[in-house]
């Protein structure tokens, strides 16, 4: 039953993509906040579901697999939204689209890398720089929403909303590859070794 709760809040995240894609397409401040309120509960469920397992004594393998799991999807899809989505007014969408490229390429990759180390008996848990990648991917997509609203209410964004997202989208997308790096180098040994 424990368990199933600190699951649950990991799942809150996947649950919360759906109603975030349908307000966020919609135009008007009302579906924007919306969207900005599922994307907070979406961050806000990443932050508590590692808390509530340690408090609850539940930290489990699958746990461990599911959270990063939430987390791919749920981030991966607001930044498709994002890149796909224009902003108010004649405007360009908010994340580069390449971005979006590279942010699947590296969470894939880590997946491939945790399945590979599974094989060989071994679980890979979050390192520090997945939860710098996580924070700084979190900080982005706040900080573009809120520029959204912004937007939203002015009509269409103006210089400075368009070059702090570029910035928080590039800090993002550079951290993300980093922690890629981190990761190849954290599994490394495991790859070239040779089964006996």
């Amino acid at each position: 039953m424990k368990r199933n709760i600190a699951n649950a809040v990991t799942l809150l995240r996947v649950f919360l993509v759906l109603p975030f894609w349908i307000a966020f397409g919609l135009p008007g401040l009302g579906p924007a906040i919306a969207a900005t309120t599922c994307a907070f509960f979406i961050e806000l469920s990443d932050l508590l579901d590692g808390t509530v397992a340690r408090k609850l004594g539940v930290v489990s393998d699958v746990g461990k697999l599911l959270d990063p799991a939430a987390d791919s999807f749920s981030r991966l899809s607001v930044f498709l939204a994002l890149a796909t989505h224009p902003a108010p007014g004649p405007a360009e969408p908010w994340f580069p689209a390449w971005g979006v490229a590279i942010l699947l390429f590296r969470d894939v990759a880590v997946s491939f890398l945790r399945q590979v180390s599974a094989s060989k008996g071994v679980v890979v848990a979050a390192r520090l720089s997945g939860k710098v990648k996580a924070l700084a991917q979190g900080t982005a997509i706040w900080a573009i929403l809120a520029l959204h609203l912004r937007a939203t209410v002015m009509g269409a964004p103006d210089a400075f909303a368009r070059d702090a997202a570029l910035g928080v989208s590039i800090l993002a997308i550079v951290v993300t590859a980093v922690s890629f790096v981190d990761y190849l180098k954290g599994t490394r040994s495991l790859l070239t070794a040779h089964d006996a």
